[in-house]
């Protein structure tokens, strides 16, 4: 669906890479847009305290090992995951974290592989939407636990490109999805009560 005042959903962006600079601020009716390019995932409702999390995201990251150079996305995914788990202030989780968020910032894509210093490798693929739901679950984990803005930045960009291919995201995949986008509502919603206090 064609919006013109959210266009960040409107078409692959794997493709066509989103840019995000000096894109005016239209008040609520920018938001209602941004509510509405969420519409495909948004009426799948889902119980925030009831959904079984849990278990699709376990599945999600099932593969856990460590992490090794090149640098293999979903290892490393699964492996930033691990620590929030277990050591969720661990220095290592925060360099890791903040070191692909510059990457996808700077890209708009995440790519299979990276060099040891987040540099793209020349043939890498950005086309696995698993590696972007993995991204996205871990953003909401790491603005839920330091309410770092940019975090949560970054967490709706990320669901701005699933969304954009969200017709690919089939079974669980777009369970997990719908979930994250109810997070995103929440979170959204909590940040617009406390600049209405």
């Amino acid at each position: 669906m064609k919006n013109e005042l959210y266009f960040f959903t409107d078409r692959d962006r794997l493709k066509e890479r989103n840019n995000y600079f000096y894109i005016p601020y239209n008040g609520n009716d920018f938001i209602e847009a941004w509510i509405g390019s969420r519409q495909d995932f948004s009426h799948e409702k889902v119980d925030l305290v009831n959904f079984p999390i849990k278990s699709l995201i376990e599945n999600l990251f099932s593969n856990n090992r460590s992490i090794e150079n090149p640098i293999q996305t979903d290892h490393l995914l699964n492996q930033i995951h691990f620590l929030l788990q277990f050591k969720p202030f661990d220095e290592q989780l925060f360099i890791f974290s903040k070191s692909l968020v510059k990457r996808f910032e700077v890209s708009k894509r995440l790519h299979d592989v990276y060099s040891e210093n987040f540099s793209l490798i020349p043939g890498s693929s950005f086309h696995n939407h698993r590696l972007y739901i993995k991204f996205s679950y871990i953003l909401n984990l790491l603005y839920s636990l330091t309410s770092n803005i940019i975090f949560l930045n970054c967490f709706l960009k990320m669901n701005d490109t699933l969304i954009s291919i969200g017709n690919r995201i089939r079974g669980e995949d777009r369970l997990v999805m719908s979930y994250l986008i109810q997070l995103e509502f929440k979170f959204v919603n909590d940040l617009r009560e406390q600049l209405n206090r």
